[in-house]
Protein backbone atom coordinates (compact mmCIF):
# COMPACT_ATOMS: atom_id res chain seq x y z
CA UNK A 1 0.00 0.00 0.00
CA UNK A 2 1.26 3.39 -0.66
CA UNK A 3 2.77 5.37 2.21
CA UNK A 4 1.84 8.62 0.96
CA UNK A 5 -2.02 8.40 1.44
CA UNK A 6 -2.94 9.51 4.47
CA UNK A 7 -4.02 7.59 7.33
CA UNK A 8 -7.88 7.42 7.06
CA UNK A 9 -8.03 6.95 3.33
CA UNK A 10 -5.59 4.14 3.69
CA UNK A 11 -7.98 2.84 6.74
CA UNK A 12 -11.10 2.65 4.06
CA UNK A 13 -9.27 1.72 1.29
CA UNK A 14 -7.87 -0.96 2.71
CA UNK A 15 -9.24 -2.01 5.80
CA UNK A 16 -13.41 -1.62 5.84
CA UNK A 17 -14.76 0.02 3.53
CA UNK A 18 -16.38 -2.67 1.61
CA UNK A 19 -18.04 -4.59 4.45
CA UNK A 20 -18.98 -0.80 5.98
CA UNK A 21 -20.28 -0.38 2.29
CA UNK A 22 -22.18 -3.57 2.10
CA UNK A 23 -23.64 -3.28 5.58
CA UNK A 24 -24.87 0.42 4.77
CA UNK A 25 -26.61 -1.26 1.59
CA UNK A 26 -28.85 -3.47 3.53
CA UNK A 27 -30.74 -0.18 5.34
CA UNK A 28 -32.05 0.12 2.30
CA UNK A 29 -32.00 3.59 2.28
CA UNK A 30 -33.93 5.37 -0.80
CA UNK A 31 -32.78 9.21 -0.65
CA UNK A 32 -29.16 9.35 1.17
CA UNK A 33 -26.33 8.54 -1.10
CA UNK A 34 -23.69 5.48 0.61
CA UNK A 35 -21.09 7.15 -0.83
CA UNK A 36 -21.50 10.31 0.75
CA UNK A 37 -22.14 8.49 4.05
CA UNK A 38 -18.57 6.73 3.56
CA UNK A 39 -17.00 10.56 2.10
CA UNK A 40 -17.67 11.87 5.27
CA UNK A 41 -15.68 9.50 6.91
CA UNK A 42 -12.73 10.36 5.03
CA UNK A 43 -12.42 14.40 5.50
CA UNK A 44 -9.21 15.85 7.48
CA UNK A 45 -9.03 19.08 9.48
CA UNK A 46 -5.71 19.65 9.27
CA UNK A 47 -3.64 16.63 9.74
CA UNK A 48 -6.00 14.90 12.05
CA UNK A 49 -7.79 12.63 9.40
CA UNK A 50 -11.52 11.14 10.36
CA UNK A 51 -11.86 7.07 10.08
CA UNK A 52 -14.55 4.98 9.88
CA UNK A 53 -16.34 3.58 13.03
CA UNK A 54 -14.88 0.51 14.67
CA UNK A 55 -16.78 -2.47 13.63
CA UNK A 56 -18.26 -2.83 16.61
CA UNK A 57 -20.09 0.59 16.31
CA UNK A 58 -21.93 0.35 12.69
CA UNK A 59 -25.32 -0.79 14.09
CA UNK A 60 -25.51 2.43 16.19
CA UNK A 61 -26.20 4.49 12.84
CA UNK A 62 -28.96 2.53 11.72
CA UNK A 63 -32.04 4.17 13.32
CA UNK A 64 -30.08 7.53 12.56
CA UNK A 65 -30.18 6.84 8.81
CA UNK A 66 -33.55 5.18 8.76
CA UNK A 67 -35.16 8.45 10.30
CA UNK A 68 -32.89 10.64 8.03
CA UNK A 69 -34.14 8.39 4.95
CA UNK A 70 -37.86 9.25 5.98
CA UNK A 71 -37.20 12.84 6.84
CA UNK A 72 -35.84 13.12 2.79
CA UNK A 73 -39.05 11.28 2.06
CA UNK A 74 -41.40 13.83 3.72
CA UNK A 75 -39.42 16.86 1.84
CA UNK A 76 -39.62 14.19 -1.21
CA UNK A 77 -35.88 14.91 -2.05
CA UNK A 78 -32.36 13.20 -1.88
CA UNK A 79 -29.89 14.28 0.86
CA UNK A 80 -27.62 17.37 -0.67
CA UNK A 81 -24.85 16.68 1.51
CA UNK A 82 -23.68 14.13 4.41
CA UNK A 83 -21.48 16.44 6.37
CA UNK A 84 -20.70 14.76 9.34
CA UNK A 85 -21.58 10.99 10.69
CA UNK A 86 -19.04 9.22 12.83
CA UNK A 87 -16.50 10.97 14.19
CA UNK A 88 -13.12 9.55 15.81
CA UNK A 89 -12.24 11.02 19.03
CA UNK A 90 -9.20 12.83 17.66
CA UNK A 91 -11.34 14.38 14.34
CA UNK A 92 -14.02 15.88 17.11
CA UNK A 93 -11.56 16.98 19.40
CA UNK A 94 -10.55 19.16 16.02
CA UNK A 95 -14.13 20.52 15.20
CA UNK A 96 -14.93 23.77 16.24
CA UNK A 97 -17.94 23.54 18.51
CA UNK A 98 -18.00 19.53 18.89
CA UNK A 99 -18.73 18.55 22.53
CA UNK A 100 -16.72 15.81 24.11
CA UNK A 101 -19.37 13.56 24.45
CA UNK A 102 -20.43 14.07 20.54
CA UNK A 103 -23.44 11.29 19.81
CA UNK A 104 -20.96 11.00 16.69
CA UNK A 105 -18.40 9.02 18.62
CA UNK A 106 -21.03 6.96 19.28
CA UNK A 107 -22.04 6.88 15.49
CA UNK A 108 -25.48 7.79 15.69
CA UNK A 109 -25.45 11.08 14.93
CA UNK A 110 -25.44 12.91 11.23
CA UNK A 111 -25.50 16.43 10.13
CA UNK A 112 -26.72 16.95 6.55
CA UNK A 113 -28.12 19.47 3.95
CA UNK A 114 -31.01 19.82 1.53
CA UNK A 115 -31.69 21.97 -0.98
CA UNK A 116 -34.31 23.43 1.71
CA UNK A 117 -33.53 25.63 4.40
CA UNK A 118 -32.14 24.25 7.45
CA UNK A 119 -35.44 25.94 9.21
CA UNK A 120 -37.87 23.58 7.05
CA UNK A 121 -35.64 20.36 7.41
CA UNK A 122 -35.10 20.69 11.63
CA UNK A 123 -39.34 21.51 11.34
CA UNK A 124 -40.09 17.72 9.75
CA UNK A 125 -37.12 15.94 11.57
CA UNK A 126 -39.06 17.50 14.66
CA UNK A 127 -42.75 16.84 13.13
CA UNK A 128 -41.41 13.09 12.07
CA UNK A 129 -40.13 12.75 15.95
CA UNK A 130 -43.16 14.01 17.39
CA UNK A 131 -45.04 10.71 15.15
CA UNK A 132 -42.37 8.58 16.93
CA UNK A 133 -40.47 7.86 13.83
CA UNK A 134 -37.52 8.28 16.48
CA UNK A 135 -36.31 9.31 19.56
CA UNK A 136 -33.39 11.84 19.93
CA UNK A 137 -31.64 15.03 18.87
CA UNK A 138 -32.65 17.45 16.45
CA UNK A 139 -30.21 19.94 15.95
CA UNK A 140 -30.49 23.15 13.16
CA UNK A 141 -27.46 25.26 12.22
CA UNK A 142 -27.42 27.68 10.03
CA UNK A 143 -26.17 25.78 7.40
CA UNK A 144 -27.54 22.01 7.90
CA UNK A 145 -29.07 20.56 10.54
CA UNK A 146 -28.70 17.59 12.89
CA UNK A 147 -30.26 14.72 13.66
CA UNK A 148 -29.13 11.63 16.50
CA UNK A 149 -30.59 9.04 18.23
CA UNK A 150 -29.72 9.31 22.14
CA UNK A 151 -32.86 7.86 22.78
CA UNK A 152 -34.34 11.31 24.86
CA UNK A 153 -35.46 14.13 22.95
CA UNK A 154 -33.69 17.32 22.57
CA UNK A 155 -33.78 20.78 20.71
CA UNK A 156 -31.25 22.88 19.88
Amino acid sequence: MRTDVPPAIRGLVGGQAQPYTAFLKRLNLRNISIQAIIDSHAKARGKIHNTLPPRHMWGNIRNTLLALDKVASRLRAPVKDVVSVYRSPAYNASCPGARSHSYHMRNNAIDFRFAASPRQVAAVARQLRAEGVFKGGVGRYSGFVHIDTRGTNVDW
